[in-house]
């Protein structure tokens, strides 16, 4: 899906506003867009939206340090948000407790996507045995090899689909007056483009 056409919504509907049964997994590569999927699956993303689900459940950051304290939680529906490297920690140095967090999924999103080949963080989403959706921008040549994902469920979609379906607007190329400098030769270049901006 291009930049801009609705990952987060799509992680929100299927955790947030479509209770699961039990716990969403949504893990990103960085900890500032673990940050960023916490505030809007909470509540930015829907108050941008004029809508709140009637039961938003609660999103929990996870770290090596705090999953005891969250498998200890009792909530049938919990959103836990936590970076690539935060999973492989967790199913090289605590496997019996990454078994339990297993237990307590229902589901699991990998924002950006792409990176999900990586051999090691990939066996650690891997054996949580749960359906995952893989979300990214970022498409490039064979980049179903090592996902295994059946053809069937695989969707592409479009930047032309999402400018023709109005979800993004078009993109209008300007050309600059002055052409691109070489380096040490920014200033008239960066001056015009401030100008513009």
């Amino acid at each position: 899906m291009p930049t801009a056409t609705g990952k987060t919504g799509v992680i929100g509907a299927l955790s947030v506003a479509i209770l699961p049964t039990q716990w969403t997994l949504v893990l990103t590569p960085w900890a500032n867009l673990c940050q960023q999927m916490i505030e809007d699956l909470s509540a930015r993303f829907w108050t941008s939206r004029g809508w709140l689900p009637p039961a938003i459940p609660a999103v929990e950051r996870l770290f090596p340090s705090t999953l005891t304290e969250i498998l200890d939680k009792k909530d049938t529906n919990l959103v836990v948000v936590a970076t690539f490297a935060t999973l492989v920690a967790i199913y090289k140095k605590q496997r019996p407790q990454y078994t339990e967090l297993s237990k307590h999924l229902s589901q699991v999103f990998v924002d950006e996507g792409h990176y999900e080949p990586a051999v090691e963080w990939g066996q650690a989403v891997k054996q949580l045995e749960k359906p995952t959706v893989l979300l990214t921008a970022t498409p490039y040549r064979n980049d179903l090899k090592l996902f295994r994902v059946d053809k069937k469920d695989v969707q592409h979609y479009t930047h032309k689909e999402a400018e023709d379906e109005s979800v993004i607007r078009k993109v209008e190329f300007l050309e600059m007056e002055h052409a691109e400098p070489t380096y040490g030769k920014l200033a008239t270049w960066c001056k015009e483009f401030v100008k513009f901006w």
